[in-house]
């Protein structure tokens, strides 16, 4: 559940929380959410709806 919560949050331009806890981070999740480097890609603008169907 937690993937699907960090990809829709990265997804829609939202700030993604490492943990609910003090030292309680999941280092895999987040390894898949950044860039070798360890830099973020960030959208322009937030996520928007669309008007047609998907």
């Amino acid at each position: 559940m937690a993937e699907y919560h960090a990809a829709a949050w990265a997804v829609g331009g939202c700030a993604i929380y490492v943990s609910d806890k003090p030292e309680n981070h999941d280092f895999d999740l987040l390894r898949k959410l950044v860039f070798p480097d360890g830099s973020i890609l960030r959208a322009k603008l937030p996520g928007r709806q669309t008007a047609l169907p998907l």
